[in-house]
């Protein structure tokens, strides 16, 4: 046997044992009988290719493959195949079911009785199928009842023990206040009742003047109209007057302003003239022409004046003083008195100095 041969041979085998591997790997094993059948489910999350597929909860095949209805987009064929030498009755139900917290989805079947000849499933056949949810997967039904039975109780005693009015935990006391406004209310509804059936005559009764009101309303409707439409022709007109006085009012003030520009302008022009000719008398003042500007430029003759001026001073300050000096009156031709000078004479203060 040549060196070829020994390699095709080897590379048979090889291939061989690889995909007895993978259909080991997938739940298939090519030495044993096996079933394959169908099965439509509307969602098949947490289901995938080698998924279990139990019976009475011993694992018997697995789930071949997943793939979309063509004819029913919102299903998908899911197809098991099941290995040993038993048959199922057609009437099987495939219950798609939870595998567990961590293990994900699986398949069960589920029948009623055994089958024989024509009544057992053949391969490719589609089964009915069914769903649950967690909670229906890991309990029984009588098992759910029997814990829902004992929740309800638990919940009967825990409700009915809310409110012991001997108890200081918190939901006994908000309890304890929840049924004391309840009692409030109820005795405020009362109440109110009681004041709406005393006084639902009054209230009848004003009902009926408001309607009567209304109606009178109604039948004067014709005579509040007129009024209001006196009152609208009223106001337009008094608006047109108002605005005519304020035009007038506006005319008056801008002729008024107008003659005030106009006294204000010869003002102007007779302050101009003033402050012309008051410009000629200073320029005539700084040349010295006149007698201001004389009187203005020329020292000698302001000394002059000054000395004059205090000359005039002292001359009437002595007559004040010394009026014998200068009139002497003889009374029945009395000798007149010789004339002597005072003391501290400010005219000769003045000499001296």
């Amino acid at each position: 046997m040549n060196r070829e041969i020994k390699l095709g041979i080897l590379t048979a085998v090889t291939l061989a044992l690889v995909f007895i591997a993978l259909n080991f790997i997938k739940g298939s094993n090519l030495f044993s009988k096996s079933l394959t059948f169908n099965s439509t489910f509307s969602n098949v999350a947490g289901l995938d290719v080698s998924s279990p597929v139990y019976l009475n909860g011993f694992k018997v095949g697995s789930v071949k493959s997943i793939k979309l209805n063509p004819d029913n987009l919102s299903e998908m064929i899911v197809e098991s195949q099941i290995e040993g030498d038993f048959q199922l009755p057609k009437s099987t139900v495939v219950v798609f079911r939870s595998d567990g917290l961590v293990s994900g989805n699986a398949l069960d079947l589920r029948f009623d009785k055994l089958c024989k000849g024509s009544d057992c499933l053949q391969n490719g056949d589609y089964l009915k199928n069914e769903s649950l949810s967690m909670l229906q997967s890991m309990l029984s039904d009588e098992e759910i009842d029997e814990v829902g039975g004992k929740l309800s109780n638990t919940a009967k005693d825990l409700l009915s023990s809310i409110g012991d009015k001997k108890s200081e935990a918190s939901i006994d006391v908000s309890a304890r206040e929840l049924e004391a406004t309840l009692s409030n209310m109820t005795k405020l509804t009362e109440a109110t009742n009681r004041l709406i059936r005393t006084t639902s005559s009054s209230m009848q009764q004003t009902m009926n003047n408001v309607a009567s009101i209304t109606g009178n309303l109604s039948n004067q409707n014709e005579k509040i109209n007129r009024i209001l439409s006196n009152l609208e022709t009223l106001t337009k007109e008094m608006g047109a007057m108002k605005l005519q006085k304020m035009s007038d009012s506006a005319t008056n003030t801008l002729t008024a302003a107008e003659s005030s520009m106009k006294d204000i302008s010869k003002t102007l022009e007779t302050a101009e003239k003033t402050f012309v000719e008051l410009n000629k008398t200073l320029a005539t003042i700084n040349d010295g022409s006149g007698s201001l500007g004389k009187l203005m430029n020329d020292k000698k003759l302001y000394d002059n004046l000054e000395k004059t001026s205090k000359n005039m001073s002292l001359l009437l300050q002595d007559l004040r003083l010394n009026p014998k000096r200068y009139v002497n009156v003889s009374v029945f031709g009395k000798k007149q008195k010789t004339y002597t000078n005072p003391k501290d004479d400010p005219a000769f203060e003045e000499k001296d100095n």
